[in-house]
Protein backbone atom coordinates (compact mmCIF):
# COMPACT_ATOMS: atom_id res chain seq x y z
CA UNK A 1 0.00 0.00 0.00
CA UNK A 2 1.22 3.35 -1.23
CA UNK A 3 0.79 5.70 2.37
CA UNK A 4 0.38 8.70 -0.64
CA UNK A 5 -2.39 7.56 -1.01
CA UNK A 6 -3.93 8.13 2.27
CA UNK A 7 -5.94 10.77 4.15
CA UNK A 8 -7.36 12.65 1.05
CA UNK A 9 -10.98 13.74 0.05
CA UNK A 10 -12.43 15.93 3.07
CA UNK A 11 -14.74 18.14 0.27
CA UNK A 12 -18.64 19.14 0.42
CA UNK A 13 -20.54 20.99 -1.59
CA UNK A 14 -24.49 21.10 -2.00
CA UNK A 15 -24.46 18.13 -0.54
CA UNK A 16 -22.23 15.80 -2.03
CA UNK A 17 -21.29 12.40 0.11
CA UNK A 18 -17.99 13.60 2.27
CA UNK A 19 -15.56 11.58 1.55
CA UNK A 20 -12.38 11.10 4.71
CA UNK A 21 -10.07 9.25 2.56
CA UNK A 22 -9.21 7.91 -0.35
CA UNK A 23 -7.04 9.05 -3.61
CA UNK A 24 -4.88 12.07 -2.43
CA UNK A 25 -5.61 14.64 -5.65
CA UNK A 26 -2.00 13.53 -7.16
CA UNK A 27 -0.13 15.06 -4.60
CA UNK A 28 2.32 13.95 -2.26
CA UNK A 29 2.67 13.76 1.67
CA UNK A 30 3.02 17.75 2.73
CA UNK A 31 2.41 18.55 -0.42
CA UNK A 32 0.89 22.03 0.25
CA UNK A 33 4.52 22.58 1.07
CA UNK A 34 6.99 24.60 -1.36
CA UNK A 35 8.10 21.37 -2.87
CA UNK A 36 5.32 19.64 -3.47
CA UNK A 37 3.78 22.44 -5.05
CA UNK A 38 6.57 23.30 -7.09
CA UNK A 39 7.34 19.59 -8.24
CA UNK A 40 3.51 19.62 -8.78
CA UNK A 41 4.25 22.51 -11.35
CA UNK A 42 6.82 21.17 -13.11
CA UNK A 43 5.25 17.91 -13.71
CA UNK A 44 2.07 20.04 -15.42
CA UNK A 45 4.72 22.06 -17.70
CA UNK A 46 7.26 18.81 -18.87
CA UNK A 47 8.19 19.11 -22.29
CA UNK A 48 5.48 22.20 -23.39
CA UNK A 49 7.74 24.59 -23.65
CA UNK A 50 9.85 22.18 -26.07
CA UNK A 51 11.11 23.81 -29.27
CA UNK A 52 10.87 20.47 -30.55
CA UNK A 53 8.31 19.34 -32.64
CA UNK A 54 7.02 15.67 -31.28
CA UNK A 55 4.87 13.55 -33.98
CA UNK A 56 2.19 11.65 -31.08
CA UNK A 57 1.31 8.20 -32.65
CA UNK A 58 -1.56 5.88 -31.04
CA UNK A 59 0.32 3.05 -28.62
CA UNK A 60 -3.08 1.17 -27.48
CA UNK A 61 -6.33 1.05 -28.05
CA UNK A 62 -9.04 0.68 -24.71
CA UNK A 63 -12.21 -0.66 -26.69
CA UNK A 64 -12.92 2.20 -29.28
CA UNK A 65 -10.97 5.08 -27.56
CA UNK A 66 -7.11 5.52 -28.43
CA UNK A 67 -4.49 6.42 -26.48
CA UNK A 68 -1.13 8.01 -27.68
CA UNK A 69 2.04 8.09 -26.60
CA UNK A 70 1.65 11.61 -25.38
CA UNK A 71 -1.20 10.81 -23.11
CA UNK A 72 0.90 7.97 -21.80
CA UNK A 73 3.66 10.57 -21.16
CA UNK A 74 1.33 12.73 -19.17
CA UNK A 75 -0.22 10.18 -16.87
CA UNK A 76 3.72 9.49 -16.20
CA UNK A 77 4.02 12.82 -15.01
CA UNK A 78 1.33 12.52 -12.93
CA UNK A 79 1.73 9.28 -11.68
CA UNK A 80 5.20 10.27 -10.67
CA UNK A 81 4.36 13.50 -9.25
CA UNK A 82 2.07 11.57 -6.37
CA UNK A 83 5.15 9.39 -6.05
CA UNK A 84 2.93 5.78 -7.82
CA UNK A 85 5.53 5.77 -10.64
CA UNK A 86 9.57 6.37 -9.67
CA UNK A 87 10.77 9.73 -10.72
CA UNK A 88 13.46 10.50 -14.19
CA UNK A 89 13.05 10.66 -17.47
CA UNK A 90 10.27 9.15 -19.61
CA UNK A 91 12.55 5.74 -20.15
CA UNK A 92 10.41 3.03 -21.92
CA UNK A 93 10.45 0.92 -18.56
CA UNK A 94 8.54 3.75 -16.44
CA UNK A 95 6.30 4.44 -19.74
CA UNK A 96 5.21 0.63 -19.08
CA UNK A 97 4.94 1.16 -15.26
CA UNK A 98 2.56 4.22 -16.37
CA UNK A 99 0.34 2.70 -18.80
CA UNK A 100 -1.35 0.05 -16.72
CA UNK A 101 -2.67 2.76 -14.34
CA UNK A 102 -3.60 4.71 -16.52
CA UNK A 103 -5.87 2.11 -19.10
CA UNK A 104 -7.26 1.02 -15.60
CA UNK A 105 -8.00 4.57 -14.29
CA UNK A 106 -10.27 5.23 -18.04
CA UNK A 107 -12.03 2.34 -17.42
CA UNK A 108 -12.88 2.54 -13.82
CA UNK A 109 -13.83 6.32 -15.04
CA UNK A 110 -16.06 5.20 -17.90
CA UNK A 111 -17.95 2.67 -14.94
CA UNK A 112 -18.51 5.72 -12.92
CA UNK A 113 -19.43 8.13 -15.40
CA UNK A 114 -22.28 5.50 -16.71
CA UNK A 115 -23.33 4.98 -13.37
CA UNK A 116 -24.28 8.66 -13.04
CA UNK A 117 -21.39 9.63 -10.67
CA UNK A 118 -19.71 13.05 -10.91
CA UNK A 119 -18.24 15.73 -9.28
CA UNK A 120 -19.83 19.48 -7.96
CA UNK A 121 -18.02 22.08 -10.43
CA UNK A 122 -18.41 24.15 -7.60
CA UNK A 123 -15.60 21.83 -5.28
CA UNK A 124 -12.99 21.08 -8.27
CA UNK A 125 -13.14 24.60 -8.75
CA UNK A 126 -12.62 25.39 -4.93
CA UNK A 127 -9.76 22.85 -5.13
CA UNK A 128 -8.20 24.59 -8.74
CA UNK A 129 -8.47 27.77 -7.62
CA UNK A 130 -6.73 27.08 -3.97
CA UNK A 131 -3.86 24.66 -5.98
CA UNK A 132 -3.11 27.81 -8.18
CA UNK A 133 -3.10 30.36 -5.33
CA UNK A 134 -0.28 27.90 -3.62
CA UNK A 135 1.48 27.44 -7.14
CA UNK A 136 1.45 31.77 -6.99
CA UNK A 137 3.28 31.73 -3.35
CA UNK A 138 5.35 29.42 -4.17
CA UNK A 139 6.60 31.29 -7.78
CA UNK A 140 6.95 34.39 -5.96
CA UNK A 141 3.29 35.81 -7.04
CA UNK A 142 0.90 35.89 -9.54
CA UNK A 143 3.36 37.74 -12.28
CA UNK A 144 6.10 35.58 -11.64
CA UNK A 145 3.56 32.39 -11.98
CA UNK A 146 2.56 33.81 -15.41
CA UNK A 147 6.20 34.06 -16.83
CA UNK A 148 6.63 30.59 -15.92
CA UNK A 149 3.69 29.43 -17.89
CA UNK A 150 4.60 32.10 -20.34
CA UNK A 151 8.22 30.41 -21.25
CA UNK A 152 6.54 26.88 -20.91
CA UNK A 153 3.96 28.09 -23.90
CA UNK A 154 0.99 28.02 -21.62
CA UNK A 155 -1.34 30.82 -19.43
CA UNK A 156 -3.25 30.52 -16.43
CA UNK A 157 -6.11 29.67 -18.36
CA UNK A 158 -4.80 26.64 -19.59
CA UNK A 159 -2.94 25.90 -16.70
CA UNK A 160 -6.91 26.14 -14.82
CA UNK A 161 -8.29 23.49 -17.52
CA UNK A 162 -5.73 21.09 -16.94
CA UNK A 163 -5.69 20.74 -13.16
CA UNK A 164 -9.65 21.10 -13.05
CA UNK A 165 -9.95 18.14 -15.57
CA UNK A 166 -7.17 15.99 -13.54
CA UNK A 167 -9.16 16.85 -10.45
CA UNK A 168 -12.76 16.39 -11.82
CA UNK A 169 -11.55 12.71 -13.22
CA UNK A 170 -9.40 11.61 -9.68
CA UNK A 171 -12.32 12.89 -7.30
CA UNK A 172 -14.95 10.68 -9.70
CA UNK A 173 -13.22 7.66 -9.63
CA UNK A 174 -12.16 8.21 -5.99
CA UNK A 175 -15.98 8.53 -4.66
CA UNK A 176 -17.09 5.37 -7.82
CA UNK A 177 -14.62 2.99 -5.50
CA UNK A 178 -15.03 4.12 -1.96
CA UNK A 179 -18.71 3.80 -2.71
CA UNK A 180 -17.89 -0.40 -3.70
CA UNK A 181 -17.08 -1.11 -0.12
CA UNK A 182 -17.90 -0.22 3.51
CA UNK A 183 -15.37 -0.52 6.88
CA UNK A 184 -17.40 -1.57 10.53
CA UNK A 185 -15.76 -0.45 13.87
CA UNK A 186 -15.38 -3.89 14.84
CA UNK A 187 -13.28 -4.62 11.45
CA UNK A 188 -10.88 -1.53 12.51
CA UNK A 189 -11.11 -2.08 16.09
CA UNK A 190 -9.18 -5.90 14.57
CA UNK A 191 -6.97 -4.25 12.39
CA UNK A 192 -5.57 -1.87 14.93
CA UNK A 193 -4.88 -5.03 17.31
CA UNK A 194 -2.97 -7.14 14.56
CA UNK A 195 -1.24 -3.72 13.95
CA UNK A 196 -0.19 -3.44 17.61
CA UNK A 197 0.63 -6.74 17.83
CA UNK A 198 3.21 -6.92 14.70
CA UNK A 199 4.36 -3.94 16.19
CA UNK A 200 3.36 -1.85 13.20
CA UNK A 201 2.07 2.03 13.56
CA UNK A 202 -1.57 2.51 14.00
CA UNK A 203 -1.54 6.51 13.23
CA UNK A 204 1.28 8.33 11.33
CA UNK A 205 1.32 12.11 11.64
CA UNK A 206 2.75 14.68 8.49
CA UNK A 207 4.47 17.57 10.84
CA UNK A 208 6.19 20.52 10.38
CA UNK A 209 8.31 22.25 13.27
CA UNK A 210 10.34 24.98 14.60
CA UNK A 211 12.99 23.79 16.66
CA UNK A 212 15.34 26.45 18.92
CA UNK A 213 18.44 23.50 19.67
CA UNK A 214 19.49 24.30 23.07
CA UNK A 215 22.25 22.64 25.41
CA UNK A 216 20.18 20.84 28.68
CA UNK A 217 23.22 23.21 30.58
CA UNK A 218 22.11 26.08 29.05
CA UNK A 219 21.10 28.84 31.98
CA UNK A 220 17.47 29.17 32.03
CA UNK A 221 17.06 32.92 30.76
CA UNK A 222 18.59 31.50 27.47
CA UNK A 223 15.64 28.83 27.51
CA UNK A 224 12.81 31.53 28.73
CA UNK A 225 14.05 33.73 25.60
CA UNK A 226 13.93 30.35 23.15
CA UNK A 227 10.56 29.98 24.67
CA UNK A 228 9.25 33.28 24.49
CA UNK A 229 10.32 33.10 20.73
CA UNK A 230 8.93 30.34 19.91
CA UNK A 231 5.63 31.45 21.22
CA UNK A 232 5.67 34.66 19.32
CA UNK A 233 6.77 32.36 16.09
CA UNK A 234 3.54 30.45 16.78
CA UNK A 235 0.97 33.65 16.73
CA UNK A 236 3.23 35.21 13.73
CA UNK A 237 1.84 31.92 12.03
CA UNK A 238 -1.45 31.88 13.33
CA UNK A 239 -2.01 35.44 12.11
CA UNK A 240 -0.56 34.73 8.75
CA UNK A 241 -1.95 31.24 8.32
CA UNK A 242 1.43 29.83 6.85
CA UNK A 243 3.30 28.19 9.64
CA UNK A 244 5.97 26.32 6.65
CA UNK A 245 6.35 30.15 5.76
CA UNK A 246 6.77 31.63 9.24
CA UNK A 247 9.23 28.51 10.00
CA UNK A 248 11.54 28.94 7.32
CA UNK A 249 11.75 32.55 7.75
CA UNK A 250 12.51 32.18 11.44
CA UNK A 251 15.24 29.34 10.50
CA UNK A 252 16.70 32.18 8.28
CA UNK A 253 16.74 34.79 10.88
CA UNK A 254 18.25 33.18 13.51
CA UNK A 255 20.47 30.62 11.18
CA UNK A 256 23.56 31.74 13.73
CA UNK A 257 21.85 29.45 16.33
CA UNK A 258 20.95 26.63 13.82
CA UNK A 259 17.35 27.32 14.49
CA UNK A 260 15.39 24.65 12.10
CA UNK A 261 12.16 24.86 10.47
CA UNK A 262 9.92 23.23 7.93
CA UNK A 263 8.45 20.42 7.23
CA UNK A 264 9.22 16.62 8.87
CA UNK A 265 7.35 14.61 6.74
CA UNK A 266 6.01 11.57 8.18
CA UNK A 267 6.91 9.90 11.50
CA UNK A 268 4.72 7.81 13.95
CA UNK A 269 4.35 8.31 17.77
CA UNK A 270 7.02 5.92 18.43
CA UNK A 271 10.02 7.79 16.61
CA UNK A 272 8.87 10.98 18.36
CA UNK A 273 10.95 12.26 22.07
CA UNK A 274 8.18 11.60 24.40
CA UNK A 275 6.71 14.76 25.18
CA UNK A 276 6.43 16.05 21.53
CA UNK A 277 4.55 12.41 20.74
CA UNK A 278 1.83 13.94 23.80
CA UNK A 279 1.90 17.30 22.25
CA UNK A 280 0.96 15.87 18.90
CA UNK A 281 -1.39 13.06 19.93
CA UNK A 282 -4.43 16.02 20.18
CA UNK A 283 -3.33 18.49 17.33
CA UNK A 284 -5.89 18.12 14.34
CA UNK A 285 -4.90 19.19 10.82
CA UNK A 286 -3.91 22.90 10.72
CA UNK A 287 -3.31 23.25 14.53
CA UNK A 288 -0.14 23.92 16.01
CA UNK A 289 1.42 22.86 19.41
CA UNK A 290 2.48 25.28 21.94
CA UNK A 291 6.18 25.76 22.52
CA UNK A 292 7.43 22.27 24.19
CA UNK A 293 10.55 22.08 26.01
CA UNK A 294 13.20 18.84 25.73
CA UNK A 295 16.03 17.55 26.48
CA UNK A 296 16.95 18.96 23.14
CA UNK A 297 15.89 22.38 22.68
CA UNK A 298 12.69 24.26 22.36
CA UNK A 299 9.91 22.82 19.71
CA UNK A 300 6.69 23.87 18.09
CA UNK A 301 4.83 21.39 15.97
CA UNK A 302 2.19 22.10 13.13
CA UNK A 303 0.11 19.29 12.21
CA UNK A 304 -0.52 19.38 8.04
CA UNK A 305 -2.50 15.45 8.28
CA UNK A 306 -2.24 12.75 10.49
CA UNK A 307 -3.75 8.95 9.38
CA UNK A 308 -5.56 6.45 12.33
CA UNK A 309 -5.80 3.26 11.93
CA UNK A 310 -9.58 3.64 10.18
CA UNK A 311 -7.33 5.27 7.20
CA UNK A 312 -4.77 3.01 7.06
CA UNK A 313 -7.18 0.41 6.48
CA UNK A 314 -9.62 2.43 4.33
CA UNK A 315 -5.92 3.53 2.09
CA UNK A 316 -5.27 -0.66 2.03
CA UNK A 317 -8.99 -1.72 1.50
CA UNK A 318 -9.21 1.16 -1.59
CA UNK A 319 -6.53 -0.11 -2.92
CA UNK A 320 -8.00 -3.85 -3.07
CA UNK A 321 -10.88 -3.26 -4.59
CA UNK A 322 -9.82 -0.68 -7.27
CA UNK A 323 -7.66 -3.45 -8.52
CA UNK A 324 -9.95 -5.98 -8.62
CA UNK A 325 -12.28 -3.94 -10.16
CA UNK A 326 -10.31 -2.80 -12.68
CA UNK A 327 -9.63 -6.12 -13.23
CA UNK A 328 -12.94 -6.83 -13.97
CA UNK A 329 -13.44 -3.88 -16.16
CA UNK A 330 -10.37 -5.01 -17.84
CA UNK A 331 -11.79 -8.60 -18.87
CA UNK A 332 -14.90 -6.97 -20.17
CA UNK A 333 -13.35 -4.33 -22.40
CA UNK A 334 -11.11 -4.94 -25.45
CA UNK A 335 -7.35 -3.87 -25.04
CA UNK A 336 -5.00 -4.08 -27.39
CA UNK A 337 -1.31 -2.64 -27.26
CA UNK A 338 0.22 -1.37 -30.45
CA UNK A 339 3.52 -0.67 -29.07
CA UNK A 340 5.28 -4.37 -28.14
CA UNK A 341 7.74 -2.40 -25.85
CA UNK A 342 5.04 -1.12 -23.88
CA UNK A 343 3.55 -5.00 -23.39
CA UNK A 344 3.01 -6.01 -19.61
CA UNK A 345 1.62 -8.87 -17.70
CA UNK A 346 -0.48 -6.59 -16.25
CA UNK A 347 -1.41 -5.30 -20.16
CA UNK A 348 -0.81 -7.92 -22.84
CA UNK A 349 -1.75 -7.66 -26.55
CA UNK A 350 -4.94 -7.32 -25.70
CA UNK A 351 -7.49 -8.52 -23.57
CA UNK A 352 -11.39 -9.34 -24.17
CA UNK A 353 -14.48 -11.39 -23.85
CA UNK A 354 -15.53 -9.71 -26.92
CA UNK A 355 -14.06 -9.57 -30.39
CA UNK A 356 -11.34 -7.00 -30.88
CA UNK A 357 -12.50 -3.23 -31.71
CA UNK A 358 -9.26 -1.90 -32.61
CA UNK A 359 -7.11 -1.50 -35.62
CA UNK A 360 -4.43 -4.35 -36.42
CA UNK A 361 -1.12 -4.25 -35.11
Amino acid sequence: MNERRIGLLGVCAAGWLLLSVGLAFAQTPGSSSDAGIDARLRSLLRDQGSDVMVVDRIVAWVDNEAITLGEVEEALSEYQSSGDVSSGPPTLPRLREALAPMIDDRLILRAAERAGIDVPAEAADNRVDALIRRMSEVQGGEDALEAVLRRAGRSVASLRDQLREQTRRDWTIAQAVNGRFSIGDDEVARFEQERERQGEPTRRYYLSHLFFPLSPSAPEEVWQEAMTQAHDARIEAERRGDFAGVAAEWARRLADRDVQGGPLGSITPSEMLPELAVAARDLEPGQSSAPVRTGKGVHVLYMERKTTAREILHAQRYDQEKARWAGQLRLEATIRILDPDLRTERVPTFSSKKPALAADE
